[in-house]
């Protein structure tokens, strides 16, 4: 990805190591998942999925910071960025 498409993304990049360090740290250091699942133990076919705390945590920020739209967009770039170390899925 060229600068002029994403300036900011050594800014973004580093607001989302500071967030997701942070986030192993309330972890008390264990690994961080994309989304919780929750299991009901009256029916295990009931079940409720919802995304991390780090994933909105780092989504609102970014929205904060860019409005909607492009922070939507930015906070899509960083998870992608930070998922695939920079892979291109084929």
């Amino acid at each position: 990805m060229q600068k002029k498409d994403w300036p900011t993304k050594e800014k973004d990049l580093e607001k989302a190591v500071d967030i997701l360090e942070s986030h192993v740290v309330i972890n008390e250091g264990d690994p961080l998942s994309l989304l919780n699942i929750i299991f009901n133990d009256c029916n295990e076919e009931d079940v409720d999925v919802k995304v991390s705390d780090w994933v909105l945590d780092l989504s609102s920020y970014f929205i904060s910071q860019y409005g909607s739209k492009h922070g939507k967009t930015i906070a899509s770039k960083v998870l992608t960025k930070c998922l695939l170390l920079g892979e291109t899925i084929h």
